[in-house]
């Protein structure tokens, strides 16, 4: 959650359910919208993403390239997420495929590390 760090929010838990969205055909969106467009719509996609996540209890891991990381307590949290982000993800244009991991993860400063993460 806000404020909180990684290692903050997980207290002693040390089963997560880790979410990995990626945006499909990306780079060739990208490529028809050139950069500027392409970024403000990312951006969109982005604050869709993050706008959905306040409803569960989580925490955003990192953002790689269109792909988010995020982690969850609960895995009903985690699919509820991914659902509703690939229902709307901030713009038609856009799809998403979801990926969901469940197991144990260790905490290492502000990223998660682990077989569940790989």
């Amino acid at each position: 959650m806000k404020g909180q760090t990684l290692q903050e929010w997980a207290g002693t838990s040390r089963i997560f359910a880790l979410v990995f969205t990626d945006i499909v055909d990306s780079t060739t969106l990208a490529n028809e919208l050139h950069d500027e467009k392409w970024i403000e719509l990312l951006l969109k996609h982005f604050a869709q993403a993050r706008s959905l996540m306040e409803k569960y209890d989580h925490h955003e891991i990192k953002i790689i390239g269109d792909s988010f990381m995020v982690v969850f307590r609960d895995v009903l949290d985690a699919l509820d997420f991914s659902l509703a982000l690939r229902e709307y993800t901030g713009d038609d244009r856009i799809r998403i495929r979801a990926g969901i991991h469940l197991g144990p993860a260790r905490i290492i400063g502000d990223d998660i590390f682990g077989i569940t993460v790989n």
